[in-house]
């Protein structure tokens, strides 16, 4: 198992070049292609409701206004990419394509932010984002959950850009099924790190998740993993997890992304909207 496809998609913000960095860290690790996506805004989605009546040449500007935006956003996009690129030393090309060293490519398109990029997700083995910080921007936290939720695939979320490889990587163990399903997913780090925890943040009214089975499989892989409980005390689980993960040096937190609905953990928290709010390290997640 490895990663052949990295997709990041990019929307001319600070976070475009968090996630380059990232990903052209990974790339030549697995000899992977990574498809650089700019997503121009619909002018559609800046049009008047229907039901406001105005004069067109008000539309007609509020349609340049868009544009113009739209091509700032763009310009600033691709000349992020093309230094970040440049500096990594990756080989750019037109189309994915398969070759002995890591390739990038840069692709531009218009439409909505998260069904662009929840259709480019298909065939991506894994898909990094820069700090998605507080929800402001609903086209980009609508990707984010659409490609963890809806397309099933794995998420990089990184508030800084990786440096290397991570050689310690912690596990938010809760024995649950996107949990499970994250190991799984993110074997190709693991097996790359130097040490593995499992960390278990204590819930008052659950038992303990076992560790048996998770020890297992990764044994079958090479992996040795060591268990961590942390009591939560008045603390989130999420907190709890990250402030156990920090003060063990980790440089990356695997877990499982939205065990509860985005709404609900919109509305009451948890675990991964702490995470991806909130979490000063990088953090990989499948639902």
């Amino acid at each position: 198992m490895t990663f052949h496809h990295i997709l990041v998609p990019l929307n001319g913000s600070d976070r475009d070049a968090v996630a380059l960095e990232t990903a052209f860290v990974l790339a030549p690790q697995f000899g992977a292609h990574v498809s650089a996506l700019l997503v121009r805004p619909d002018t559609r989605a800046v049009m008047p409701i229907i039901g406001i009546s105005l004069f067109p040449d008000v539309i007609a500007d509020i349609a340049n206004s868009a544009k113009q935006a739209a091509d700032r956003a763009a310009g600033i996009a691709r000349d992020t990419f093309s230094a970040i690129a440049a500096r990594a030393g990756m080989t750019v090309v037109e189309r994915p394509e398969r070759r002995d060293t890591a390739t990038t490519s840069f692709e531009e398109v218009e439409g909505f932010f998260f069904d662009c990029v929840s259709r480019a997700a298909r065939f991506a083995d894994l898909v990094a984002f820069g700090s998605l910080g507080e929800p402001t921007d609903y086209q980009l936290s609508a990707g984010f959950s659409d490609v963890l939720m809806a397309v099933g695939r794995p998420v990089l979320v990184s508030p800084k850009p990786l440096v290397r490889l991570p050689e310690k990587v912690v596990i938010g163990w809760d024995g649950r099924y996107a949990a499970a399903r994250a190991v799984c997913m993110a074997l190709p780090l693991l097996a790359q790190a130097k040490e593995v925890v499992a960390i278990t943040a204590r819930h008052p009214r659950r038992d303990l998740p076992s560790l048996e089975g998770l020890q297992g499989y990764l044994a079958l892989s090479g992996i040795r993993v060591t268990e961590s409980i942390v009591e939560r005390g008045e603390r989130s689980t999420g907190e709890a997890l990250f402030d156990a993960a920090g003060n063990a040096g980790a440089e990356l937190v695997v877990m499982g992304g939205y065990s509860r609905s985005p709404l609900r953990e919109a509305l009451l928290g948890g675990t991964t909207a702490y995470a991806v709010e909130e979490a000063s390290l990088p953090v990989f997640l499948m639902h």
